[in-house]
């Protein structure tokens, strides 16, 4: 077994191991999304019939080379029926075998999919969140660093990202703890590490993003890239808040499985997501009338 392959395998079994029940929830659905350089599956979770409920874009974290949809399932099913939303869960193309930048490509590809067929998912498109953990908030800063420069940005409402690693640049504290796996994801650390969409904080710039709402953890290394990122937001003009859960390391698993160490965590993002939904659906309100 390769080495990355273990990794995967302990993410999985790590996930199992902590025995949490799945939340039961209305529907899930399995789709898939094909773009020029691929097909992505996509998991869909709805918590009632409703065609008017927001939406939460889902980028599962784990280290890039692990994760998944499955890894994931519950704290999506767990996000979905707390707010209410619904979730769409993206299931990227994973390193070494797809190098950067195939997983912001594949997430982007989704998104924008979403965003141009409504119909083929029951939701309020007007109502966007883009959420990810660890690896998973990484891309999601990428994703939101490139609508902004296709001129979308405007169609997020907010970005929540729990533990992000948000610099891949040799210097870092994602590099210095995580290096053989940012290795495994750039082809070229020294030089990729440096763009924006690879190390959202080696922006020159964070103006025009969404808001943004970080998770991170007192005893966890890459604490103080999502505290930057706020500093950075905040400085060119975005709405940013930080919650920090004290006495807790990297959450990992546990936050996957949506285990109960990580409901403080869970409670604060669904009530941000949720004043962040209704700002965001009075501000339409009032531009249409």
């Amino acid at each position: 077994m390769q080495d990355y392959e273990d990794s995967r395998l302990k993410i999985e079994e790590g996930v199992k191991d902590l025995r949490v029940p799945k939340p039961g929830i209305y529907k899930t659905s399995d789709l898939a999304v094909t773009y020029t350089q691929g097909t992505v599956p996509i998991r869909v979770y709805q918590p009632s019939p409703s065609p008017d409920l927001p939406v939460v874009y889902h980028v599962h974290g784990g280290a890039w080379v692990g994760g998944s949809i499955d890894t994931h399932d519950n704290v999506c099913r767990s996000v979905s029926n707390l707010v209410p939303c619904v979730v769409v869960s993206v299931e990227y193309r994973r390193p070494p075998e797809y190098k950067f930048p195939i997983a912001v490509d594949d997430c982007y590809a989704v998104l924008t999919w979403l965003l141009q067929n409504p119909s083929q998912v029951s939701c309020d498109l007007r109502q966007l969140a883009l959420m990810g953990d660890s690896a998973g908030g990484n891309l999601v800063a990428a994703l939101c660093a490139r609508l902004r420069d296709e001129g979308l940005g405007d169609t997020v409402s907010i970005q929540v990202l729990v533990n992000p690693a948000l610099d891949l640049r040799r210097d870092s504290k994602t590099y210095q703890t995580y290096k053989k796996y940012v290795d495994w994801y750039l082809t070229d650390s020294e030089s990729e590490s440096k763009l924006v969409y690879a190390s959202p904080l080696a922006a020159s710039g964070f103006q025009g993003l969404p808001k943004a709402f970080v998770v991170t953890c007192e005893n966890d290394e890459l604490g103080t890239e999502g505290e930057e990122y706020c500093r950075l937001l905040r400085r060119d003009g975005v709405d940013a808040s930080l919650y920090e859960l004290k006495g807790m390391g990297h959450l990992g698993v546990f936050w996957a499985a949506a285990h109960p160490q990580v409901d403080e965590a869970g409670v604060q993002i669904g009530e941000e997501l949720r004043r962040s939904f209704s700002q965001s659906q009075q501000g339409k309100i009032r531009a249409q009338n």
